[in-house]
């Protein structure tokens, strides 16, 4: 399998994984603003886990 298709599968299990965990929040009953700290849950998973599989996944190009 492709190192990229791996991490774009791996990201999005990830952040349906938040959108799921998340799901029962609620914050001061009100839903734009449950909706926006939900958004900014899935974002932060999608940044740090970018930022782990980049390290992860090293592109390792060979000089000729």
């Amino acid at each position: 399998m492709n190192k990229e298709i791996l991490k774009y599968i791996l990201t999005i299990f990830s952040i349906c994984a938040a959108l799921q965990e998340t799901d029962d929040m609620s914050i001061a009953h009100s839903w734009i603003l449950t909706e926006i700290v939900r958004f900014l849950i899935c974002a932060a998973v999608f940044i740090i886990l970018t930022f782990l599989l980049e390290t992860v996944f090293t592109n390792k190009k060979e000089s000729h």
